[in-house]
């Protein structure tokens, strides 16, 4: 019945581009006002939790064969027993959108690299209501003619992948002359999703995250598979330079000459809630010890637990000059636990080589 929808592999390796490791950014410059934290009853068949985090992507294909892949980051509200609401931000790749850049440098005046940071640009804003149930492993959220299929990989860390977008009139994957594929996705259960006013600094991050990511590498476009690879957030190795701004550099001496591959990780920066993280690197490709480039920008949604942001998921929306631009969702965990595999896939064997954000 999901066939359709399910992860299709691709040929070959993954293929590790340095850059794609060095990037992480988030919401976009204009930023739609506060939604109301979901109130009522705690939903029993969810431990009590009232949000799910997630980052997702599928690619619809109309009538005429044209295909196009779509990023979502946003987060279900648990209204009641059978109400809920979904609000996320939406990345499309045909459209390539170039960053925004913020009005938050890479560093601090005096050290050279004044550069502003930069985000990814949402195409979209949205916000629904729906209906939810819940039956053993297999959430069900229905918004309108679509419904949202999510499978629990693991109740110790309350975590969910994405099974598929299906009709919820016909159980298709057809809706409204769009056929959905590619669906892959992952979310958290959380307590919070909205918050504008706690201020979080590197003492309420993890030394270091574990992580995986589904990617779209450099010179891709809409009929291009996902790739799927390990990846890693080293927050350790990031050194403050001002109040919300962790940065790390190294020098890529593989190239020739060497270059500066730097990564930045920009706190409390999103009105629409602080636990939006961003990151913004890659290679200082004209060499000028100044990270002018536009580069990788990703966003994450953070899950706080205990005072700590323990877990989050994640998209990567960077323009390309060739057109399309690189994707990626993912999430990053606590070191040290598992990496429960996507139900009803056979288990895939990690490639060689991992991404990593500062390592």
């Amino acid at each position: 019945m999901w066939g359709n929808c399910r992860y299709q592999r691709g040929r070959g390796p993954a293929i590790l581009i340095l850059g794609t490791l060095l990037a992480v950014g988030l919401a976009a410059a204009a930023v739609p006002p506060q939604q109301a934290p979901a109130q009522g009853r705690r939903p029993d068949d969810l431990d009590g939790y009232r949000h799910l985090i997630f980052a997702n992507t599928y690619r619809t294909t109309d009538r005429q064969g044209n295909a196009n892949d779509l990023l979502l980051l946003g987060h279900y509200d648990f209204v009641d027993e059978r109400h809920v609401k979904v609000s996320y931000f939406r990345y499309d790749a045909k459209k390539n959108l170039r960053p925004g850049a913020t009005n938050r440098t890479h560093d601090v005046a005096g050290r050279g690299n004044t550069a502003f940071i930069h985000i990814p640009t949402y195409s979209q804003y949205e916000s629904f209501n729906g209906t939810w149930s819940k039956r053993g492993r297999k959430l069900r959220i229905r918004v309108g003619a679509v419904m949202h299929e999510w499978v629990l990989a693991s109740r110790a860390d309350h975590f969910f992948v994405l099974d598929g977008y299906v009709s919820a009139l016909d159980g298709s994957a057809e809706i409204e002359g769009q056929t959905f594929s590619n669906c892959l996705g992952y979310a958290y259960l959380a307590d919070q999703a909205i918050l504008k006013r706690r201020r979080f600094t590197r003492r309420n991050l993890l030394p270091d995250y574990a992580g995986e990511t589904y990617f779209v590498p450099s010179q891709a476009n809409e009929r291009s598979a996902w790739l799927r690879q390990k990846t890693e957030l080293n927050v350790h190795l990031f050194e403050e330079v001002q109040p919300d701004v962790l940065t790390y550099r190294v020098q890529d001496r593989e190239s020739k000459p060497p270059m500066e591959i730097r990564s930045t990780l920009l706190l409390n920066y999103a009105p629409y809630s602080h636990l939006l993280l961003y990151l913004n690197g890659g290679h200082d490709f004209n060499r000028n010890h100044v990270y002018d480039e536009t580069g990788h920008t990703k966003q994450m949604f953070g899950v706080l637990e205990g005072g700590r942001i323990t877990k989050m998921v994640f998209i990567e929306y960077s323009w390309e000059a060739d057109g399309y631009p690189v994707l990626a969702i993912g999430r990053f965990y606590p070191k040290g636990q598992g990496h429960p595999e996507r139900p009803g896939l056979p288990p895939q064997p990690w490639t060689a080589g991992s991404p990593r954000e500062g390592s």
